[in-house]
């Protein structure tokens, strides 16, 4: 529709890093993958930036990076979007080792404009869940995106002690 057009051409024309309006070209794998070897004790992981007016997309290379820490406990993202797409270097979504979060968050504060689903971000934030089930203690999502069939069945939630779910639906 006419809206959709606009705020398509107005983001555009934002911008900097990135060809795709879907994913945050800021966010360089290599790089983050360098500072995060000097970070070994690492267990909490925060993006949340309140002042963006769109969300931003945070691509899965980038994310497997930050799951891979030994020491990750804790993962926040809110106003960004869990890889929404795969880059062009990507195949698939695939997690190859264990995750073992005790507390994971994902919320996007911009819900009540118009809420998109992306294929791939709900895959993402699918494997991550189940692939941490077991050990997760806090689990906080935006209910659009939440993966309530996975909630219901083929999950270990043993040590689940919260559950949040947040949305305008």
């Amino acid at each position: 529709d006419e809206m959709s057009e606009e705020w398509a051409l107005i983001a555009l024309s934002l911008l900097r890093y990135t060809d795709d309006t879907r994913l945050c070209g800021v966010y360089n794998s290599k790089a983050i993958a360098e500072v995060l070897s000097q970070m070994s004790r690492v267990h909490t992981v925060e993006f949340r930036f309140p002042s963006l007016r769109y969300p931003h997309g945070i691509p899965w290379q980038v994310l497997k990076r930050i799951l891979a820490l030994p020491s990750l406990q804790e993962l926040s993202v809110d106003m960004h979007r869990f890889a929404p797409m795969l880059s062009d270097t990507e195949q698939e979504l695939t997690l190859d080792f264990p995750i073992n979060l005790t507390s994971f968050s994902h919320t996007i504060s911009d819900y009540h404009r118009r809420p998109v689903v992306f294929p791939t971000e709900r895959q993402a934030l699918e494997l991550v869940i189940k692939s941490s089930s077991s050990s997760l203690r806090r689990l906080t999502m935006a209910m659009e995106l939440a993966p309530l069939d996975l909630l219901h069945n083929g999950a270990d939630w043993s040590n689940l002690r919260e559950l949040h779910l947040r949305g305008q639906y």
